[in-house]
């Protein structure tokens, strides 16, 4: 059957992760699971997305499974007790230097564990919002994507100065930058959402 088949290339995707060290376990895959990893992958190839469930119901796994199936790499925001709101903007600055100038697909995972301050959500919501952050590059950092950006640009049809150059490496942040947010429902969900609306945009709910 469909479902079947479904079935089958899902673990044998899980299997090569595994072979590559990108997960440590495998899942048993019931037919709703499927459903759900078929729903955030959909979601995934149109934009971000929100995944909402109870904690241990594997919506992490599932969310990094649906990734994988629409070719991405996955990363995770996992902070330590000292990390602080300009570690988290390091973090997302580096991805988007794999996406702009590596042409690497990207799933970053936001997870409850990663919101250890409330003020996380800003740059989180910023990218939601616009795909790009403010202040997030030094002059060095735009220096080298000026630089990495000229042939690209010219190859496009466009000038190569510092600015059209920027523009466009942010393009393709935006086109192959995704995060994905699995969060758990209660109170806390409801009131980031109410502050941040966008983040309910695209929501697969488990």
């Amino acid at each position: 059957t469909k479902m079947d088949g479904l079935k089958s290339r899902l673990e044998t995707l899980m299997a090569q992760s595994l072979h590559e060290g990108k997960t440590q376990a495998a899942l048993t895959l019931f037919d709703v699971s499927i459903h759900h990893v078929v729903k955030i992958a959909r979601l995934l190839r149109l934009g971000h997305a929100l995944v909402v469930g109870e904690g241990g119901n594997g919506k992490r796994s599932l969310t990094k499974l649906a990734a994988w199936v629409q070719g991405y790499v996955v990363c995770s925001l996992d902070p330590s007790a000292k990390y602080q709101i300009e570690d988290l903007r390091n973090e997302i600055r580096e991805v988007y230097m794999k996406v702009g100038l590596r042409d690497e697909l990207i799933a970053l995972l936001v997870s409850d564990a990663t919101l250890i301050d409330e003020s996380f959500l800003v740059p989180i919501s910023e990218i939601l919002s616009t795909g790009d952050m403010r202040n997030l590059f030094s002059p060095e950092d735009v220096e080298t994507i000026h630089d990495n950006m000229k042939n690209y640009a010219k190859d496009c049809g466009h000038e190569s100065d510092r600015d059209t150059c920027l523009r466009l490496f942010k393009e393709k942040v935006r086109k192959s930058l995704r995060l994905a947010l699995c969060l758990t429902p209660g109170n806390k969900l409801r009131q980031r959402a109410a502050r941040f609306p966008r983040s309910e945009e695209h929501t697969s709910e488990l």
